[in-house]
């Protein structure tokens, strides 16, 4: 595992766990909030980025859905392109093939088609790897698409060969 995420695992934990209290939780978001805002934690979003992007597709599953959850809502929120661009979309299908909750799936779906939007061709969208390995989870990939309703995710449904 990452270094970075081996040491982290835990604070995130405690900003996402639904067994953690919700004051807890919030304390704990802030506590980063506040540190990513400073001279010195400027640059931690970039390395949480890259710590993701260097995890074996395994290795996601040492996170709980709870945690994940947070960070693709987290990496939604981001408002730096070149930052949101760092972000390897291979993320999305490592979280898909490594969680089977509904929520992280659907979540991970919503997100990499937010991020590819105007930047991936919808040729070369994950989202077209990811129904192809889905198997008898299609229908959620499919429904994914159908509520986005954007031009680029009926774009990606004529690639994949649904009108």
């Amino acid at each position: 595992m990452d270094p970075i995420l081996f040491l982290a695992r835990e604070f995130l934990h405690k900003m996402s766990g639904s067994e953690i209290g919700a004051e807890e939780r919030e304390a704990y978001r802030e506590s980063l909030a506040v540190y990513c805002d400073s001279e010195e934690g400027r640059v931690t979003p970039r390395l949480l980025i890259a710590s993701f992007n260097r995890l074996a597709r395994e290795e996601y599953r040492w996170f709980p859905p709870e945690t994940m959850l947070w960070f693709l809502d987290w990496i939604a929120s981001l408002e730096d392109e070149e930052l949101v661009r760092s972000l390897e979309s291979a993320i999305f299908q490592n979280i898909w093939l490594e969680f089977d909750e509904a929520p992280v799936r659907l979540r991970a779906l919503e997100v990499a088609l937010q991020r590819e939007a105007g930047l991936t061709p919808p040729q070369q969208s994950i989202m077209r790897d990811i129904y192809e390995t889905a198997g008898a989870d299609r229908e959620l990939v499919l429904d994914a698409l159908r509520s986005d309703g954007s031009d680029y995710a009926s774009a990606v449904m004529s690639v994949i060969g649904i009108a």
